[in-house]
């Protein structure tokens, strides 16, 4: 196994400023939430842990809810019509909030480093409607996740985002189907922004919609939040990818 991502040890950076890498204008709250999730990368810690293939089973998993039930997206839709933005009986802030209450967007001391945790959560909810069954702490933060399967044996790695992009257009050709992507800066990327991000594109009634759970917000412009994240690679799969607490 590899050493995670998601966490640095306190003062091995200087306190980073606030930057804007939302899809969208970031209030300084949130500025400064953004730059505390910070990168994972370093000699300290190196890379994600890299877990077995075989899938492990998170507080999240729960059992499969069809997606014509209707959850959380009015009488007429479903959970994918309930993160679209574009459709007026959804609710993507409310969906959000119960799937990760301590993003930024909902929390005055929201968690900083459960950026996968927060995405696996999210492709967990549309897979099956299931919300975790509990919440990240700001005060009980594991050290990092351990994600399985790893992304170096996704079916997509290291793409530029032209390439990714039709390769995630042509994985979530149809309404109801997703991925899940992770976004790297590269080693050379701002001291105060993480090496990797995590989200979910999503096909809702043939257009696709940005997930971010970690800060709790949506967008229906995909390659615009894409472009202000500021990665340079990309890897997908729309294999359900579970993000397991590792604790000292």
């Amino acid at each position: 196994m590899e050493p995670t991502r998601e966490q640095q040890p306190a003062g091995a950076e200087p306190a980073a400023r606030a930057v804007v890498v939302g899809p969208g204008p970031v209030s300084p709250p949130h500025a400064q939430l953004l730059l505390l999730q910070r990168h994972a990368g370093n000699a300290a810690v190196g890379r994600l842990l890299r877990a077995r293939r075989m899938l492990q089973r998170d507080d999240v998993d729960q059992a499969l809810v069809p997606l014509d039930s209707g959850k959380d997206a009015g009488a007429s839709g479903d959970r994918f019509d309930g993160l679209d933005p574009s459709n007026s009986a959804s609710n993507p802030a409310g969906v959000l909030e119960k799937i990760n209450p301590a993003a930024p967007a909902f929390a005055k001391r929201p968690c900083t480093q459960n950026c996968p945790a927060a995405a696996s959560a999210a492709q967990n909810y549309l897979l099956t409607g299931a919300l975790p069954s509990s919440a990240c702490s700001p005060l009980n933060e594991p050290s990092g996740y351990e994600i399985s399967p790893g992304p170096d044996s996704w079916p997509a790695t290291g793409k530029a985002w032209a390439d990714a992009w039709k390769g995630i257009q042509g994985a979530t050709s149809k309404h109801g189907t997703q991925v899940i992507v992770e976004a790297d800066r590269g080693a050379n990327k701002p001291d105060n922004l993480t090496q990797w991000h995590y989200f979910v594109v999503m096909n809702a009634r043939g257009h696709r919609v940005a997930v971010d759970a970690f800060l709790g917000e949506v967008d229906a412009d995909v390659e615009h939040y894409v472009k202000r994240l500021g990665a340079k690679s990309f890897s997908y799969t729309s294999e359900r990818m579970t993000a397991k607490p590792v604790r000292p």
